[in-house]
């Protein structure tokens, strides 16, 4: 059980990390394209 979770955790924090990886490419497009 322990385990499971621990990998559905791992999941979850690389998930997060791609969306924030997104975002700031988003961002940094949408300030380069207002320039």
């Amino acid at each position: 059980m322990e385990h499971a979770f621990s990998i559905s955790s791992r999941c979850l924090t690389s998930q997060a990390q791609v969306i924030w990886i997104i975002l700031t490419y988003d961002i940094l497009v949408a300030k380069f394209r207002l320039n």
